[in-house]
């Protein structure tokens, strides 16, 4: 069943690509995916140095697409479960939107993972900035700086322990 899902995913994102892909042709860059197995996750490279990578879905749907005719794309929408996003310094500004946050990005390795309650952030490398979806509270994180975004609560940097860190990183084979 979670190969089934995993195939689906692969497929819907393939598509998004496929569509960016033949816009890339007229602008001059391109970008792939390719699937990991462990752990599972669909990974799109960019001919710019974007790489993202996306866990497999469980049984629901994806919770990652690409809007269409972006290729490499300057923003993804992630509705559930977590990203990984490498993006070399001097290839932003790059945005990850999703139902709690904006994150903004320019030069970063840093982690997306978004749930029903909320959406947390962590910075492995780089500057992200993070506000809430109407632009407010703006926050910016540094390497080993972690928040997160949930109605009604306050957003407040911290730098996340090792043990939270680790366990995010491992999700994504690292």
């Amino acid at each position: 069943m979670l190969r089934k899902a995993f195939l689906i995913f692969a497929s819907a994102l393939a598509a998004a690509v496929a569509v960016s892909s033949a816009a890339v042709g007229q602008q001059g860059g391109s970008c792939q995916t390719t699937e990991a197995s462990d752990p599972p996750r669909v990974i799109l490279s960019c001919a710019n140095g974007l790489v993202i990578e996306a866990e497999a879905p469980g049984a629901g749907a994806s919770g990652f697409r690409l809007p269409a005719l972006q290729a490499p794309p300057v923003s993804v929408d992630v509705t559930s479960r977590g990203v990984l996003v490498t993006l070399p310094p001097g290839k932003g500004p790059f945005q990850i939107m999703t139902p709690h946050a904006i994150v903004s990005a320019r030069g970063t390795l840093f982690v997306v993972d978004v749930t029903a309650a909320g959406t947390a952030v962590f910075v492995v490398e780089g500057l992200v900035e993070v506000r809430r979806l109407d632009g407010s509270d703006p926050v910016e994180l540094g390497g080993s700086d972690g928040v997160t975004v949930s109605a009604g609560t306050p957003m407040e940097v911290k730098q996340w322990p090792a043990e939270k860190v680790s366990a995010l990183l491992m999700r994504f084979g690292r």
